[in-house]
């Protein structure tokens, strides 16, 4: 048998988010609430309960950005148990588009100031 092997090439990878990030200012706003949230979270524990609400996104639009970031890696679930329903983190690609979109915007906010 062979087997196409595909190399992944992570500067188009992280592209693609951005560009879908940059299309969708509601997806960056609840990524970062929950980066903000994850940093509030005691060291023995690295997820966030499900956020119900997020200032300047309509609350009906959540369920389907949530979906969204976890389609494209930007953030994951987990179910630690029945009980308390599902938790979420950034992940490494998350963190990394947000690091990202910061740093353009300081070089256009920069540029801009020129």
């Amino acid at each position: 048998m062979n087997f196409l092997i595909l190399r992944v090439d992570s500067h188009n990878m992280i592209a693609t988010e951005l560009e879908s990030l940059q299309a969708n200012p509601d997806w960056v706003r609840v990524l970062i609430a929950y980066q903000e949230a994850e940093q509030q979270l005691p060291e023995e524990q690295s997820c966030v309960g499900r956020l119900l609400e997020i200032s300047a996104v309509d609350s009906q639009q959540l369920s389907a950005i949530h979906g969204n970031l976890i389609a494209l890696d930007l953030l994951r679930f987990e179910l630690p148990d029945r009980h308390s329903g599902l938790h979420y983190k950034v992940t490494t690609l998350g963190k990394q588009s947000l690091n990202l979109l910061e740093k353009i915007g300081d070089e256009t906010s920069h540029t801009e100031a020129a």
